[in-house]
């Protein structure tokens, strides 16, 4: 595989995860509570916090299973892979064929019901 390829992608995932990680630390999405407006609102910001908190980690953990599925099983490791076979055909092949799709179902779904549980706890829920 030529590093041509795997330079952008690289790079893309490196500012996709430090930008997470940069959100999460500084809480840049949310406007800091004055001293003035009471404790009624900057106990909404620390909620507000912890949600987006909650919600980020949820994305990043996605993003982790998704890069890994779908370019890291499908493309980086598919000699590897086509070492072992699955219902007939190569697990590499597999992969970049047909898993990443399964498990891209399997992510919306995961992240949909996550979701609801983290606005549950964060009393957002829509119900």
């Amino acid at each position: 595989m030529s590093c041509g390829l795997l330079r952008p992608v690289f790079w893309m995932f490196l500012y996709t995860a430090l930008l997470l990680r940069y959100c999460l630390e500084k809480g840049l999405w949310l406007e800091s509570a004055d001293a003035r407006v009471g404790a009624q609102a900057a106990t909404n910001v620390m909620n507000s916090n912890s949600y987006w908190r909650d919600n980020l980690r949820l994305i990043g953990i996605c993003l982790i299973v998704w890069f890994t599925c779908s370019y890291g099983f499908g493309v980086l490791l598919v000699d590897e892979l086509n070492r072992i076979q699955f219902a007939g055909f190569k697990l590499g092949f597999w992969f970049a064929q047909q898993g990443s799709i399964y498990v891209f179902l399997v992510l919306i779904f995961f992240y949909a019901h996550r979701m609801a549980s983290i606005d549950k706890k964060h009393d957002v829920d829509e119900d």
